[in-house]
């Protein structure tokens, strides 16, 4: 045995985390972005090694000690000579509540404005109560059930963007509905914008309603402007043909060299396949679509259920770009920290797939509604709170949307319909399961390091 092999103790890597459920362990390299898959023997073997003890005479050898080798050698964690404490990064701060004295102030990023429910569409799906399962909804124009406009939010639209632009938020989406079809509010929102530089204003809409002339002109207000033009699988026009209305308006788009995105939606029962529409639209426009799902709730005996995304039944992972963005996602809701809505009556919710209220504002006053809890209780929702989730070690790897999340929650064949595997055992033996960019890896006492 050399003298690296003869230290008795061994700790992993101060920002290397095992995390562990009834769904298997994932042992995060955080610095690194890589994530193992590990077996429940090496996972119960690193928990014994990171124990006070010294390693065993019997793990000092053979297929044990190979193990522990491989993982000096991938620089997961170190042999000492004497007892150590690894101070390892913490997944959670202590100061963690909004309500605290000491906490930090909220971190207000981007504020979305519901201005209309008017649209030109007749979606089946729309206007929805949010009852349903969806995904994404706040990256599609979709309108609510039930909702009373109250005209004085919009008498004077620059109060409240003004206090967004004092709490520091950054970004103004406007939504719907169709907010084209509310051109004279849609432009006095747009002069207020003006006031404040900084802030970049997207719209989403259908881009239908009025000419191509006057679409265009919305980029002449002086604001920093994208247009998020929603297309509809549903609609021949869009896909079969190429050239509906909608297609002209993105040509044109494209020849001004303006900024724009694309969303499509896909409704149930789904009659597109998001590859083949990702690559006609990115071969015509050069960029790749966002896509929204609306289905409905699936029957309890029904054929099984599942979101386009895993229509290849693989679950999708994200990996996070640096450390500060994975004790995020530990600590927070990835898909909405920083963000909320405006609703047409003033009610503010969490985004728009959501429907709790999360306070009212009165007489322009955003600030005051600010003050309830719930919103930034809803920030706080990451994957370690969320019911189906918590005990999967991969929770750490998923941005899954909320609002499919909270509904999942309470009916397992939505939460099954995003995430295949939620009731096919542990992670390890289920890896080709997932999806990911080469940096998810099987690791075992057994096989050493193998790709997943």
């Amino acid at each position: 045995m050399n003298e690296k092999t003869s230290l008795p103790y061994f700790r992993l890597r101060s920002d290397c985390f095992l995390v562990s459920g009834k769904k298997g362990s994932v042992l995060y390299d955080v610095t690194r972005k890589k994530a193992f898959l590990l077996d429940q023997e090496s996972s119960e073997f690193l928990r014994l090694c990171e124990g006070p003890q010294p390693l065993k005479d019997e793990w000092r050898k053979g297929r044990l000690h190979h193990f522990l080798d491989l993982m000096i050698r991938e620089g997961l964690g170190f042999y000492y000579p004497h007892p150590v404490y690894v101070d390892n990064f913490l997944l959670e701060s202590p100061i963690n509540h909004f309500g605290g004295m000491a906490a930090p102030p909220p971190n207000y990023q981007v504020a979305a404005w519901h201005i209309t429910n008017q649209c030109d569409h007749q979606c089946a799906f729309c206007p929805t109560d949010f009852s349903n399962p969806l995904w994404q909804a706040c990256l599609s124009c979709v309108r609510r059930h039930n909702v009373t406009e109250d005209p004085a939010l919009f008498s004077d639209p620059v109060a409240v963007i003004e206090q967004a632009s004092h709490l520091g938020i950054w970004g103004l989406h406007i939504r719907g509905g169709n907010p084209l079809l509310e051109w004279d509010r849609l432009m006095a929102i747009l002069r207020g914008v003006a006031r404040f530089p900084h802030l970049k204003t997207t719209i989403t809409t259908p881009g239908t309603g009025i000419s191509l002339e006057q679409t265009l002109s919305l980029y002449e207000v002086g604001v920093a402007l994208n247009l998020n033009i929603v297309l509809f699988e549903h609609d021949p026009d869009v896909f079969e043909t190429g050239d509906g209305f909608q297609f002209k308006l993105l040509d044109a788009l494209e020849k001004k060299n303006a900024a724009f995105d694309i969303a499509v939606v896909i409704a149930n029962p789904p009659l597109v396949y998001k590859d083949s529409v990702s690559r006609k639209i990115f071969n015509r426009w050069g960029r790749r679509p966002r896509f929204v799902e609306f289905h409905t709730l699936p029957e309890e005996n029904g054929t099984p259920f599942h979101f386009a995304r895993t229509e290849d039944g693989r679950k999708r992972l994200c990996k996070w770009a640096n450390a500060t963005e994975f004790f995020h996602r530990a600590n927070n809701r990835a898909c909405l920290h920083g963000g909320f809505e405006v609703g047409l009556d003033g009610t503010l919710r969490a985004c728009a797939g959501c429907h709790h209220s999360c306070g009212k504002i009165a007489n322009s006053r955003l600030r005051n509604a600010l003050k309830e809890e719930h919103l930034y209780d809803l920030w706080k929702l990451s994957k370690e709170k969320v019911v189906q989730c918590m005990d999967c070690g991969l929770r750490f790897a998923c941005t899954d949307c909320l609002a499919a999340d909270l509904l999942g929650a309470t009916n397992k064949r939505v939460a099954a319909g995003y995430c295949p595997i939620m009731d096919a055992g542990d992670c390890f033996n289920n890896a080709k399961s997932f999806q990911h960019d080469g940096f998810v890896q099987r690791l075992s006492i057994e096989k050493g390091l193998e790709d997943a």
